[in-house]
């Protein structure tokens, strides 16, 4: 497992280099939300967890997400909103996660900007999830650098936005022998074995694996022959973004050619 301070420092330049772009972003009309990113070690490897949505929420019903939401009035900013959410929906206290910091944030297609957090869960063995089950139908996790392997991994054409590549993977999770520790048995024995990771978290999940690990993915760039990189992932992101806002914001339906 990369060492922690690494991973601070990874994010540290990240944000740093896109500080401009992301402030001129966050300056557009549309409203905030934001997800908890929540990493965990486990046997010297670096794991993510992961949630399943109930088919009872107003939107992403049965989806595999990040726990997160829309921020409200009373969060004093967009870290206490991933934060709120987490401890909402899987209760997983603030005081347990060491905010590492954000990445850059995306839109999603109910036109909200969204901001994920990333955070690492300082001792998994004092924890114990409380699940919202009107909310999540199920919890588990993988290591985060599944999301830079190829064998898991392809591409799929949206079927909201023309034009645009979405990263799908597909998971199957393998049962751990039961170690008395709580957070663990709920992670490592979901109820469902097998998981779809795919649309705005598999992004999300793929651009906080290339920032946290700093390494490139054992896949292309969608539709060329150059591996996937932190650099070349912004390149496209960027782009995407500042079209999807313009769009967004005259309410104008555009095909997009951004391969993500």
């Amino acid at each position: 497992m990369a060492k922690l301070s690494d991973i601070s420092n990874n994010m540290k330049l990240h944000m740093e280099k896109y500080k401009e772009q992301t402030l001129k972003i966050e300056k557009s009309s549309l409203k905030r939300a934001a997800v908890l990113v929540p990493l965990f070690e486990h046997e010297g490897e670096l794991f993510v967890l992961l949630t399943k949505r109930t088919d009872k929420v107003g939107s992403h019903q049965g989806d595999v997400c990040f726990p997160g939401g829309k921020q409200d009035d009373t969060d004093d900013n967009i870290v206490a909103t991933a934060l709120r959410e987490a401890w909402e929906e899987i209760g997983l206290k603030p005081s347990q996660v060491e905010v590492l910091g954000a990445i850059f944030p995306t839109v999603s297609y109910t036109q909200l900007l969204v901001t994920p957090v990333i955070g690492f869960i300082k001792d998994v063995q004092e924890v114990k999830l409380n699940i919202n089950t009107d909310e999540v139908d199920d919890i588990f996790a993988c290591r985060l650098d599944f999301f830079l392997d190829s064998s898991s991994h392809k591409y799929v054409q949206s079927k909201i936005t023309p034009g645009l590549h979405l990263h799908l993977f597909k998971f199957n999770s393998q049962p751990q022998p039961d170690t008395g520790c709580d957070f663990l048995a709920k992670v490592f024995n979901p109820k469902n074995n097998r998981h779809l990771i795919y649309g705005l978290t598999a992004h999300m999940a793929v651009l906080a694996a290339l920032v946290c690990l700093d390494k490139e993915s054992g896949y292309n760039i969608a539709g060329g022959n150059t591996p996937l990189t932190q650099d070349s992932y912004m390149g496209f992101q960027i782009k995407f973004l500042n079209h999807r806002i313009l769009a967004v914001t005259k309410q104008k339906s555009t095909t997009l050619n951004y391969k993500l």
